[in-house]
């Protein structure tokens, strides 16, 4: 049995070399580009692997991507990445081992150690999320920013072993235009409607959550842009699902130019 590695990239150049160079190893790679416009592409054409053209739906159509490049993948078993995501040699020495022998385990999840400007943030460890999984036991939801389900008996990596650990060093000022690009779920007919009020202070409440709440004031300034990066988030999406909850219709655009007219 071997290992597809998946990486989904939209404008991933700054880490994605270090995050190829980590992979290396394994049977293959795959990048699924959702329509870069920096030198994402060169980069991974340069290092041979394949390179699956993606076009968006929406901003970032990550879900369909995924099942894209998964659906494309040639090995039994699939490491997903995002393109700031590093494999340390412990842990891919432990893939090795592990695919060898998988038992009755369907999927893996896997311990990620985040740093904020190379600091390691020990109070969202373990972070634990699905990496590792047979390529033929996914099952998918519509929310983008669920983890992944998986039909099988799952193991996960004991959050002691931190030299097992995915390394995520995106988390820093540049992560937060992928915040606010980060993709929304449609609205269902019960979905509750977004206030303007809610647009307005949920934001401050994300904020303080993470600044006091998480402790992210033990990091300094970098804290602080970790705090924002993740309450500009918040009020982005909030905004886009008042907007799709809120429709202006023709007639009232109709109305508002006649009065401009007068």
């Amino acid at each position: 049995m071997g290992v597809s590695v998946v990486i989904s990239t939209y404008n991933s150049s700054k880490n994605l070399q270090k995050t190829l160079d980590s992979v290396k190893c394994f049977d293959e790679i795959i990048v699924c580009d959702m329509e870069s416009t920096d030198n994402t592409v060169e980069i991974a054409r340069k290092n041979g692997v394949r390179v699956l053209p993606f076009k968006r739906k929406e901003r970032n159509d990550f879900i369909n991507a995924k099942k894209y490049a998964i659906g494309h993948a040639r090995q039994e078993w699939i490491l997903l990445l995002h393109p700031d995501e590093l494999v340390p040699s412990e842990l891919r020495i432990w893939i090795h081992k592990f695919i060898s022998n998988p038992g009755n385990v369907s999927g893996v999840y896997v311990p990620r150690k985040t740093f904020i400007f190379n600091r390691f943030r020990e109070d969202l460890y373990p972070g634990y999320v699905m990496r590792l999984f047979a390529r033929d036991c996914v099952l998918w939801t519509e929310d983008p920013n669920e983890d992944l389900q998986i039909d099988g008996e799952i193991f996960k990596v004991p959050s002691n072993k931190q030299n097992l650990a995915l390394i995520h060093v995106g988390n820093s000022v540049d992560s937060v235009f992928d915040r606010v690009m980060a993709p929304i779920p449609m609205l269902q007919p019960d979905d509750e409607k977004v206030t303007g009020m809610q647009v307005l202070l949920r934001p401050f409440g994300t904020f303080f959550s993470e600044y006091f709440g998480k402790g992210s004031f033990r990091y300094g300034t970098a804290g602080l842009i970790a705090s924002l990066n993740e309450s500009m988030g918040e009020f982005y999406r909030l905004a886009l699902k008042f907007e799709r909850s809120n429709p202006i219709d023709n007639e009232t655009q109709g109305s508002s130019k006649k009065r401009h007219e007068l």
